[in-house]
């Protein structure tokens, strides 16, 4: 391998034993150099891949962090390849899996030298497209290759599309934790318009998919992590399941059509089809503006026509209101006429009243003063009761009785009425 032009693979391995074989191979074959870090395998990596060191592998470290027993510490083996990154001397580097192949998007030319080919051409990142084959039977053992036995593959998934793994060694600091693994995230990034090829080899039958889904991953990823939104890759998958793919759910794999395919939908098309479907996604919002406008109109047209229709009834309502004024305004005229002339017969009552009063206040005076003379004379009355019932209670006049008799006598002899003798002398 060149030592002018180093590409290191920062791998990380568990339980791979069937496959990370040929997937070293394969890096040896692109002169790519590979640092592996195994989480703990238990099924036979680390024998796998002894034969491979000092010949493309530059080391295997056994990576044991501490942190929860028994679970898959992503967040940490991220870490250590950020450490790595830092450490180690090569032009350029490579975030990638044990169970992943990566190759050039030029034909007849490997995957350092399109890498090389992309260094002169002034980016420093590259981004990859996703392959993701699936077994279609349950053949596959760790002896047979990997291009023959999995020929049908599907797009990944949105959340795995992202893939901006490999980026040159400028000294600058990487962040691989920023979106859990899926980019290379450093300040001045350039990425290479062109995405490179990932074939992916996640499951290889039934019993390997049991044993990594429900056994070696989806258990042990840790809950602080899944709450970040990593690990997503399994939530589909159920316990009662088959591993095994129909082909005609997926595509035949060409080698020469995917390299036509990341050439044409490259990350400037993507970037045309995201305003593509902006724009799309803008006209059909226009569009259904538009209908609800029209709506609106529709609406509103009916709106005038009911409006027009209540102008009319109101506009007679108002020409009978109107009249109904006139006949209020002439009624108030006559009743400002009968207020005038009620105003004017209290005015002369309360004359009358005032003569009246003038009247009662006088007659009462005279009433007084006919009631203050009434006294005067009953007190008078008295006064002469009083002498007479004095006169007649005294000695005189009980002595004179026998005059007076005659005196009465006297008179009635001479039947003369008041000029009698009596009344002369009285």
């Amino acid at each position: 391998m060149p030592d002018d032009f180093k590409v290191i693979a920062l791998m990380s391995a568990f339980n791979e034993a069937d496959i990370i074989g040929q997937v070293l191979t394969h890096l040896a074959s692109q002169a790519i150099h590979a640092y592996v870090l195994d989480n703990g395998s238990t099924d036979g990596t680390i024998d796998v891949m002894r034969p491979f060191v000092d010949r493309g592998v530059v080391t295997v470290e056994r990576f044991v962090p501490g942190g929860t027993e028994g679970a898959f510490p992503w967040e940490r083996i991220l870490a250590r390849k950020e450490e790595l990154a830092r450490s180690l001397s090569a032009n350029w580097f490579i975030h990638h899996d044990a169970d992943e192949c990566r190759d050039s998007p030029w034909p007849n030319t490997t995957l350092l030298e399109a890498i090389q080919t992309v260094d002169r051409l002034g980016f420093n990142a590259i981004d990859f497209e996703v392959f993701n084959f699936q077994p279609t039977n349950d053949d596959f053992r760790a002896e047979d290759d990997l291009s023959t036995a999995f020929r049908y593959f599907e797009p990944a998934a949105a959340h795995d599309r992202l893939q901006i793994k490999c980026w040159k060694n400028e000294q600058q600091q990487v962040d691989l934790r920023v979106l859990g693994g899926h980019e290379a995230s450093f300040d001045n990034r350039r990425v290479f318009p062109i995405r490179f090829i990932l074939r992916h080899y996640p499951i290889r039958g039934q019993q390997h998919g049991e044993q990594k889904v429900f056994r070696e991953r989806r258990n042990r990823f840790i809950p602080a992590e899944r709450d970040r939104g990593w690990h997503l890759q399994y939530d589909s998958y159920e316990h009662v399941m088959s591993f095994i793919r129909d082909p005609c759910t997926l595509t035949p794999y060409d080698g020469d059509l995917a390299r036509l395919q990341v050439a044409v939908e490259h990350r400037g098309a993507d970037g045309l089809r995201e305003d593509s479907e902006r724009f799309a996604l803008e006209l059909a919002r226009k569009r259904a503006e538009f209908d609800a406008l029209a709506g609106r109109y529709d609406e509103l047209v009916r709106a005038r026509e009911t409006l027009a229709q209540h102008l009319a009834v109101v506009s007679a309502d108002l020409r009978r209101a109107e009249a109904t004024i006139q006949e209020l305004r002439a009624a108030e005229a006559g009743l400002q006429a009968q207020v005038k002339q009620c105003q004017a017969d209290v005015a002369a009552h309360r004359a009358i009243a005032a003569d009246r009063d003038r009247e009662l206040r006088q007659r009462d005076q005279e009433l007084r003063q006919r009631d203050q003379e009434l006294r005067q004379r009953f007190e008078e009355l008295r006064s002469a009761e009083s002498r007479i019932a004095a006169l007649l209670s005294s000695k005189s006049w009980r002595w004179t009785a026998p005059l007076r008799r005659i005196y009465e006598l006297l008179d009635a002899a001479r039947g003369d009425g008041g000029n009698s003798f009596r009344g002369t002398q009285t």
